[in-house]
């Protein structure tokens, strides 16, 4: 009797094992049997859905916990497999980018020991010369995802040297006084004066020179000097000139726009004098005075620029 008593309580405890829920931890451990659970409740809901059972028996198959624990399951199991999947895609990219970056090093590194054979001890006069009738100076540019051939390393580094070789002889002439510099036009442009002759990098070269020459020199000392540049309104070395001065100028202006107090002070005295220029021919005494005085040619361009008194540019009328 007792015997019986056990094996009945054995099954009965088998039974409700059985019967029981299967939570997440079961699929977890069980994925197959997560999947087939899904297909079951999905048909389930179908068939319940399609027999027009009630929103309650509805409500009560998409609660299922089974159903709920599995697809909890199954979601997770899927999120895992696509960032695993994205993971190996991401490590291949890695990979061949790594390889195609080796690969191209190298390539350059060679295309470099070449050019330092080559052209090493050129310096840049010569070596435009030379880069001028290059066949990589139309070598067309390349994506940086691109493997290398031989050619396109040779161009990548014959143009850049070129490059850096131009750049520094810019440099070096921005450093030199514009009044030196100007006159050495002859020792650049005497032979050739086209694009990409030493003469266009001394011309382009001009506008540094002239803006670090006359750093330090004041807007009252260089507007006298431009006289000395100017001579030939037409003159390049006038427009770089005045390129500087104007940039001199600007702080000023901009002081006469915004105080009415030494507005109306300066162009008062400056109308004056007006009265008393004796004109260049062809012009008005206004006109005369903003290209003899440097205040009164800032307070012109203020009255104009800042103010918006057309009427009494170049001091045509006295300040009402």
């Amino acid at each position: 009797m007792k015997k019986l008593s056990t094996i009945l309580l054995v099954s009965c405890l088998a039974f409700i094992t059985a019967c029981s829920e299967k939570d997440v931890k079961y699929y977890q451990d069980n994925p197959a049997e997560a999947k087939a659970k899904i297909e079951e409740c999905e048909d389930n809901f179908m068939k319940a859905l399609m027999s027009k059972k009630s929103k309650e028996e509805l409500k009560a198959l998409k609660n299922n916990k089974e159903c709920q624990a599995a697809d909890q399951v199954l979601k997770a199991i899927r999120k895992a497999e696509r960032e695993k999947a994205r993971a190996e895609r991401e490590a291949k990219i890695k990979a061949e980018k790594e390889a195609l970056e080796k690969a191209n090093k190298e390539m350059l590194a060679k295309a470099e020991e070449n050019f330092a054979k080559e052209y090493g001890n050129m310096e840049w006069k010569a070596f435009q010369k030379v880069y001028k009738d290059h066949k990589c100076q139309h070598h067309s540019s390349l994506f940086s995802r691109q493997k290398l051939t031989s050619e396109d390393a040779e161009c990548k580094v014959v143009k850049k040297h070129y490059d850096d070789l131009i750049v520094q002889a810019k440099n070096d002439f921005a450093n030199q006084n514009f009044d030196e510099l100007i006159k050495r036009e002859k020792e650049f442009c005497q032979l050739d004066s086209g694009y990409m002759s030493p003469c266009s990098v001394w011309r382009d070269s001009l506008k540094a020179s002239a803006e670090t020459t006359f750093k330090d020199t004041s807007y009252e000392d260089l507007f006298m000097k431009r006289k000395d540049y100017c001579k030939d309104a037409f003159d390049v070395n006038c427009s770089l000139v005045e390129s500087v001065l104007d940039k001199k100028a600007e702080p000023i202006i901009k002081k006469f726009g915004k105080d009415d107090e030494l507005f109306k002070k300066t162009y008062t005295e400056c109308y004056q004098k007006s009265l008393k220029t004796k004109p260049m021919k062809f012009e008005t005494k206004g006109t005369t005075l903003i290209k003899i005085d440097p205040i009164c040619a800032a307070i012109d361009k203020a009255t104009v620029y800042e103010r918006n008194l057309y009427k009494l540019q170049y001091f045509r009328n006295p300040l009402e």
